[in-house]
């Protein structure tokens, strides 16, 4: 009996703590409105709020509050593209010539909306929510040999996103880099959704990061790579390593160098650590952006080589050069 009402008092504890927060939280919400974390401006009605994924031991760095953007952020950091490249992950707009280009297929929107690829696309049939359609391949990369499956990309390297991204790499805000991340996994949620793995932790075995070598660790603020990838772990309920990849000599920025410069920059730089962490497993490499694809292709070569199974990416921004949506 004596168990029975400690067990009782314990659940009425609960809940007053439970009241005292909420009512705590909504004083201080009323004293100190919420703000954007990418603009800064107070939000009112239309916002977008993101919870907290549960943080672990490793990611002292996440808030532990939720995550709010205001409408006209998240229309600069999430843009709605007609079509996606699922090789590579470009996006592209409705007003876009160049989607026409795009495996040789005519697009055509009927008077109802529906838009149709003639002949049809080879897209094992996904169509997101917004209606993009996903394409196995575009004029980015079609020529190039990548190494992994597909690629998860929030949007191309231009406008909000790329103001975001240099936002994040400067180590100023990683609350920002939280919600991006965020909303990558919401992203791959939603696409896997609609294949015969409707749950991502049946699809992958593991998420890492693209290693940054020892040197220039020592003067980042924050390891961007690593930030996201653990938040998309966690989002996605998947397992996440930060030491699994390395680089095993100091290479040059590749920002730097031509498309065939970068190729030769990180060949032979990326080494695994422990080669079993990926045998026989479908792993998700993480990175901020993509522009020519070698270090993202060099990880994944590395893990196939030691025997992972399949290799997806994850990346915040797509770089292509010349926008697309103009």
């Amino acid at each position: 009996m004596m168990v029975r009402e400690r067990e009782l008092l314990a659940m009425s504890n609960n809940g007053i703590i439970r009241l005292v927060k909420n009512a705590c939280e909504g004083i201080a919400r009323l004293v100190f409105p919420p703000s954007c974390v990418f603009c800064g401006v107070d939000l009112q009605s239309g916002n977008i709020t993101i919870p907290n994924a549960p943080a672990d031991s490793t990611s002292k760095t996440l808030p532990e509050t939720e995550i709010e953007l205001c409408s006209r952020c998240i229309e600069f950091i999430r843009p709605n593209y007609a079509a996606i490249c699922q090789a590579c992950g470009a996006g592209y707009s409705e007003a876009s010539p160049k989607i026409r280009l795009l495996n040789k297929h005519e697009k055509t929107v009927a008077s109802d909306g529906v838009t149709a690829f003639n002949p049809p696309l080879e897209t094992d049939g996904v169509n997101l929510n917004t209606g993009q359609q996903l394409v196995p391949s575009c004029i980015h990369c079609r020529r190039l040999k990548m190494q992994f499956q597909h690629c998860y990309a929030l949007g191309n390297y231009e406008k909000g996103i790329r103001d975001a991204v240099l936002t994040i790499k400067s180590g100023a805000n990683d609350p920002l880099a939280a919600i991006l991340a965020q909303l990558i996994a919401n992203k791959i949620s939603s696409m896997c959704r609609t294949t015969a793995k409707p749950n991502p932790k049946s699809i992958f075995d593991l998420v890492i990061p693209i290693p940054i070598f020892w040197r220039r660790r020592l003067t980042r603020k924050t390891i961007v790579s690593e930030l996201i990838a653990r938040r998309i772990a966690l989002q996605l309920k998947v397992p996440y390593d930060c030491k699994v990849l390395r680089y095993n000599r100091l290479t040059e920025k590749q920002g730097t160098l031509s498309n065939t410069e970068r190729t030769k920059n990180v060949a032979g730089a990326i080494e695994l650590v422990s080669p079993k962490k990926v045998k026989s497993k479908t792993v998700l490499i993480v990175d901020d952006v993509m522009t020519s694809g070698a270090t993202l292709n060099e990880a994944s070569r590395v893990c196939l080589q030691a025997g992972a199974q399949d290799i997806y990416v994850a990346i915040v921004a797509r770089g292509i050069g010349l926008s697309l949506t103009k």
